[in-house]
């Protein structure tokens, strides 16, 4: 038979001593005078030391090095790149964060750039003018591509840039 004992249940915000960041924290006890003098769970072994298995085991580490560095698993692992990066819901993937459907960091703004040599202007994303040179360089052997990094000139916070391989910002 289980006897009844009384348990205490403590809620205590606590401070943490190297951060400074307060957090909420559970204590259950059976005596009263148990739960003020709870340090908290930085005081506890769990938590103090390397934590880090690799760092605690050079020898797994040295291991797994090894292993990893082979010249025959740097070959698997580069074939398995390549039939990944191959399948066709990978690619289109791909070609969406490129486009900045499925990327947040894409740069979605909308540009219009005029060719000052042949008048052409072109209005769209970074991706959409970089394809939208490249139809018009084969129509037009004298037309300057822009690439991607090119277009980033515009953005320049430093400096007002407006033109750039004979295409400018309107």
């Amino acid at each position: 038979m289980s006897a009844n004992i009384k348990k205490y249940l403590y809620l205590l915000v606590k401070t943490h001593s190297v951060t400074g960041m307060r957090y909420l924290c559970k204590r259950v006890t059976t005596g009263d005078s148990k739960a003020i003098s709870y340090k908290g769970s930085e005081m506890s072994i769990a938590n103090s030391g390397d934590n880090n298995v690799m760092r605690r085991r050079p020898d797994v580490l040295s291991k797994l090095i090894l292993t990893k560095n082979k010249p025959e698993n740097k070959e698997k692992q580069r074939l398995i790149a390549i039939e990944v990066n191959s399948r066709p819901e990978v690619k289109e993937k791909i070609r969406q964060s490129k486009l900045g459907l499925n990327n947040p960091a894409a740069d979605k703004n909308i540009y219009t750039l005029k060719n000052k040599f042949t008048g052409d202007t072109i209005i769209g994303t970074r991706f959409d003018l970089i394809e939208q040179m490249k139809n018009l360089n084969s129509n037009n052997p004298f037309i300057n591509i822009l690439t991607n990094g090119d277009i980033g000139y515009f953005l320049r916070k430093d400096r007002i840039v407006k033109n750039v391989k004979g295409w400018t910002k309107i």
